[in-house]
């Protein structure tokens, strides 16, 4: 059931790292998302009274987690595979399996919590940048999910952190991204600063002057910010 897909919108990380190689790409926050969908299925089989189906939904479940565990966790991170051979990134999308909650190994859990919380890599004040600040890569200017702050990712992050049980992690994330939210509105995305940790060069925000810039307030980014705050931080 490994699904690849032809184009990066197809995965809401639209400009990320994990595509530097190409396509067709098998993304792992796609095969997560994948996974939670079946089970999804199997709960509404089972309350239609279709015992079968909600077991064979449920096992196809498992058996694709089992393959993204198996096969795309290469013991630090979630890959993203390219004609078979996995592609080097900072991305966040790296982490994103972590939405799995408790379906996925303490082990691994525990491995995403502390790689996302180190200071200076993904974590700063704003939130979760979606790729590490002092990636090569690494441009906010007018790209969406090359190192904006971006609701989605940390809300996928944060919720997931807490259905495992990492529950500091997953509030720092959330209180991060949320106080953001209560200072500048529910924008799109935010920006990490307006200078690349890694070279020290103005950051090419399209609109300036305050962190956020001009990019919209939505009702995505709203939704997100709800959840994050009635179920990590109420």
């Amino acid at each position: 059931d490994l699904l690849s897909i032809n184009n990066p919108t197809e995965a809401g990380m639209d400009d990320a790292s994990v595509f530097v190689k190409g396509f067709p790409a098998i993304t792992p926050d796609i095969q997560a998302e994948l996974v939670e969908c079946m089970y999804a299925c199997g709960i509404l089989a089972r309350r239609m009274g279709d015992t079968e189906r909600a077991q064979a939904w449920d096992a196809r479940a498992e058996r694709l987690l089992n393959t993204i565990v198996t096969e795309l966790w290469d013991g630090e991170k979630f890959v993203t595979k390219y004609r078979g051979e996995p592609v080097e990134s900072m991305s966040l999308a790296c982490y994103l399996p972590v939405l799995l909650g408790d379906r996925l190994p303490k082990e691994i859990t525990r491995k995403v919590a502390q790689a996302l919380l180190k200071e200076g890599e993904f974590m700063c004040r704003w939130g979760l940048c979606t790729e590490k600040q002092m990636s090569p890569m690494s441009h906010w200017g007018w790209h969406f999910t090359l190192g904006r702050v971006v609701m989605e990712a940390n809300m996928f992050c944060s919720l997931g952190l807490f259905l495992a049980g990492e529950t500091e992690a997953a509030r720092a994330i959330a209180k991060a991204w949320c106080g953001t939210v209560a200072q500048r509105g529910p924008r799109l995305g935010f920006t990490p600063g307006y200078f690349y940790p890694r070279t020290g060069e103005p950051a090419d925000i399209a609109m300036m002057p305050h962190i956020g810039d001009g990019w919209s307030w939505t009702s995505w980014s709203a939704c997100g910010t709800l959840a994050m705050l009635e179920t990590i931080l109420s």
